[in-house]
């Protein structure tokens, strides 16, 4: 697995699925933090281009401790892909795939160190506003070029590690009612209301 530490920045896009003000836990006790983003076609390809060379200068090197007989079969997995609707169709654009562990074990002192995204609004000031899906958002992240051996596969992951976001979308409706309209006389009854204690 690689050890570099330089981040890189992806282009503004849609949260498809966002989840960095608190730890989701639904698959793992010490939770993760997500985004799928997903950037327009054009827009995206300059960021691929920074994901593939970073691969392809790792590639060797992480090849060489993979046994030599297994080297002609291992899978090649990247954290993005054509975004496809329910019907089978193109969208024009592609999601890219981010996520970070909510804590880990220091190597030295096995102290376990929780970890936070920071999130920044457009002026890029620190915000605890909570970001929904929908939101207009970039991310900053590290790209780790790994080998799973169970698996026999190799590729990058993409490491969140903070937010931007452009433009904070609504939060998703709860409510099982439509807006109506009502007239004056509606809602004056003397006659009290099951709900009513």
């Amino acid at each position: 697995m690689s050890n570099k530490t330089k981040s890189i920045v992806s282009p503004f896009g849609i949260a498809r699925w966002i989840n960095v003000n608190k730890p989701d836990t639904t698959f793992s006790q010490n939770g993760s933090y997500s985004v799928r983003l997903a950037v327009p076609t054009d827009e995206a390809e300059e960021f691929i281009k920074i994901i593939q060379n970073i691969f392809n200068a790792e590639r060797d090197n992480v090849l060489n401790t993979v046994p030599a007989h297994k080297r002609k079969t291992v899978t090649i997995r990247m954290p993005f892909e054509t975004e496809i609707d329910d019907e089978g169709n193109t969208t024009g654009y592609v999601i890219f795939k981010f996520k970070a562990n909510a804590s880990f074990k220091h190597k030295t002192t096995q102290d376990t160190i929780h970890v936070t995204i920071p999130i920044v609004g457009p002026d890029a000031k620190p915000t605890d506003q909570i970001v929904f899906n929908r939101s207009i958002v970039r991310v900053s992240c590290v790209p780790i070029v790994y080998y799973v051996a169970a698996m026999n596969a190799m590729g990058v992951s993409l490491r969140l590690r903070a937010v931007q976001v452009k433009q904070f979308a609504e939060p998703p409706a709860t409510s099982m009612f439509d807006a109506v309209e009502t007239t004056e006389d509606e809602g004056t009854s003397d006659e009290k209301a099951p709900w009513d204690f």
